[in-house]
């Protein structure tokens, strides 16, 4: 994949992403090695970062690639409470990539309120419990 083929889109999504992990473009900046100009540059489209950059904003970040490069339905990025109530259904901690069922499950749960997902993250986290005594 060329720089020419890099979609812009990923910068939202980044942005989103650093919000949602509470890092500032300077944060991210230092661990990429760059300026935060530089890093600036990239956020509002006025360079194009290359590709082996944006792999390493996809690792820092916590998110497969393609979810940068090309997003779509079947690439979610996972917040950590996410993470954490898939890895309780699942019963164990891997990279897995979700299974539609689970696919579905994140999307169900993004669309409460935080008060909502509270109580469903706390009923999975007992209920995993009790299924593993």
């Amino acid at each position: 994949m060329t720089n020419d083929d890099i979609n812009t889109a990923w910068i939202e999504e980044t942005l989103r992403l650093m919000r949602e992990q509470g890092l500032t473009q300077e944060q991210l900046a230092n661990k990429l090695s760059i300026t935060p100009g530089a890093f600036n540059h990239w956020m509002t489209g006025r360079r194009k970062p290359k590709y082996e950059d944006i792999i390493k904003i996809s690792e820092l970040l916590g998110v497969p690639l393609t979810y940068l490069t090309s997003p779509n339905d079947t690439d979610v990025a996972l917040t950590a409470k996410e993470r954490k109530l898939i890895a309780d259904i699942r019963g164990l901690h891997d990279k897995a990539a979700l299974t539609a069922k689970e696919l579905k499950l994140v999307k169900d749960i993004r669309a409460l309120n935080d008060e909502s997902q509270k109580v469903i993250l706390k009923m999975v986290h007992l209920l995993s419990k009790s299924n593993h005594k």
